[in-house]
């Protein structure tokens, strides 16, 4: 982690505050479309918000939902984060993977629409085809319009205003999209639960790349099973209903982590032999079917025996 600055703190909506942070001077601060920062907190706790283009040099800025269920993030950055603030932060990463496609479709609800923002002006750059569906519960709501008004690709941006009676049909919309089409998604669990049960009902799901706020109902069921720390060489049991990185924990293996439901990627581990049963949605197809990496914080072994590169 680094050191930063936090530099300015604004609201974009009611409930929706921009913060720009100031990293350290060697800290650079160009970031990969769709890519999230971990920040480490003042009152300890370490979480993870999607990046958006700056207009300031050398800063980065996020937005942030006050959410009623906070665990304590986004409580802490609404009430008491505070302009010239020490934070520290990990170095940009993402989940999202940029493909030369027909078309590219991006799916943004609420706050989703942060990291879809870099996304399409990455697309657009690289001068392929794109549409920009947002869904707001209202207007006053929204997230940077005024941002996605001066964009080059402003014209393919459709808004879809609750308040107002309008709904997103996502049938209506994959109906029209050729069949290697690219989609990208970012936005609540049941909207996009949704998204993918359409695709999947089309054989598109491997066409949708997403990130989620938080993980489908995390699932911890499952056989007991020993994990063996290839470097250290302690060995603990992980048993039902708990994680690999509370076990490790347990004996003193330290592993960073941030959102603990799979879906930031900070405690993605190497594997060295076992079968993993993933349950993360941060890794890609490819890289689950290697066996070679798992996040920790919640997915399981399907092998008795799981042995990982700590």
């Amino acid at each position: 982690m680094y050191k930063a600055t936090v530099t300015r703190i604004d609201a974009l909506a009611p409930q929706i505050r921009r913060i720009q942070i100031q990293p350290e001077e060697h800290v650079s601060t160009q970031f990969a479309p769709g890519a999230h920062l971990d920040v480490r907190l003042a009152n300890g706790l370490i979480r993870s918000y999607s990046l958006v283009p700056c207009t300031q040099a050398n800063q980065f800025e996020i937005a942030v939902l006050r959410e009623v269920t906070s665990r304590g993030g986004s409580e802490y950055l609404h009430t008491s984060l505070a302009i010239g603030e020490e934070i520290e932060i990990s170095t940009p990463k993402t989940t999202f993977r940029v493909i030369t496609a027909p078309m590219h479709v991006f799916f943004a609800a609420g706050i989703g629409v942060t990291p879809l923002i870099s996304l399409a002006d990455r697309v657009w750059a690289d001068g392929q085809p794109l549409a920009f569906h947002y869904s707001v519960r209202a207007r006053s709501e929204a997230a940077y319009l005024d941002v996605l008004a001066q964009k080059p690709w402003a014209s393919t941006l459709r808004l879809y205003d609750g308040s107002c009676g309008e709904r997103l049909q996502f049938d209506s919309v994959l109906d029209q999209m050729p069949l290697k089409t690219a989609y990208f998604a970012c936005g609540p669990a049941g909207y996009l639960d949704m998204l993918e049960s359409r695709l999947i009902d089309r054989g598109l799901q491997g066409r949708l790349s997403v990130e989620r706020f938080r993980q489908k109902d995390l699932e911890t069921s499952g056989d007991c099973f020993v994990v063996e720390c290839a470097q250290s060489g302690v060995s603990v049991e992980v048993s039902e209903g708990e994680t690999i990185l509370s076990a490790l924990e347990r004996v003193g293996i330290d592993v960073p982590y941030a959102c603990e439901e799979g879906i930031c990627g900070t405690c993605i581990t190497p594997v060295c032999a076992g079968e993993i049963d993933h349950r993360d949605s941060f890794l890609t197809p490819d890289e689950k079917a290697s066996q070679s990496l798992i996040a920790v914080c919640c997915s399981r072994a399907s092998s008795s025996r799981l042995v990982l590169d700590l």
